[in-house]
């Protein structure tokens, strides 16, 4: 006895404070975690949105200026999107986003990134990775979209849905900001809609 308790109560009821206090972070924590989640995944494609590939992108551009390794970036764009909307409904256009989306996860390394960017367009940063090599995962990209063979009917592109990508690169002397990447990315994404759809360009200085 101490102080008229007995010491093995005091202990348990200490026990029970104490897995009450660590219960309690536990959920905290894990609700927070939860919230962080929610507020980086896009909800229709559950892949990261456009908010977590701008802090992505940050990052990475910070790891590219210590180590000098190249960074390259994908922009894409689903061919005649809205056609396929006005052709077979929201629905569908939801659905046909969403494999989409799947596809471009599958096609990158866990240590990338695949992005909803917004409405139709996609984007994918990979980390040390060389133009070419670049080049090849956004031709990848291509390829595997259309084996799903979706139906596209209203596409000028191609009897299934297809998508159009712009690779920009680090190596490109003209870059200097993750900006000016992502704006040349743009520029080739252009070009590969100027040149017919349902293809992959890179972006180099004229």
């Amino acid at each position: 006895f101490l102080n008229g308790f007995w010491l093995p109560v005091i202990t348990s009821l200490f026990s029970i404070l104490v897995s009450g206090i660590i219960i309690s972070w536990y959920y905290k924590t894990n609700r927070e975690e939860q919230q962080m989640k929610l507020a980086f995944t896009d909800g229709l494609t559950e892949i990261p949105n456009r908010r977590y590939f701008d802090e992505f992108m940050t990052k990475q551009w910070q790891k590219y200026e210590q180590k000098q390794q190249n960074l390259a970036i994908i922009l894409c764009d689903v061919d005649f999107f809205k056609k396929y909307n006005d052709t077979y409904g929201h629905q569908a256009g939801d659905l046909c986003l969403q494999q989409v989306a799947k596809v471009l996860a599958e096609s990158v390394r866990d240590s990338d990134l695949a992005a909803r960017y917004g409405g139709e367009e996609f984007v994918t940063v990979l980390a040390n990775t060389s133009p070419d090599a670049a080049m090849a995962i956004a031709q990848r990209i291509c390829d595997r979209l259309k084996s799903l063979k979706i139906p596209h009917a209203s596409s000028e592109a191609s009897e299934y849905v297809s998508i159009s990508c712009g690779i920009a690169s680090t190596s490109v002397s003209l870059v200097h900001s993750p900006k000016e990447l992502v704006e040349c990315a743009d520029q080739a994404l252009y070009q590969a809609k100027e040149q017919g759809r349902d293809r992959a360009v890179l972006w180099a200085e004229k």
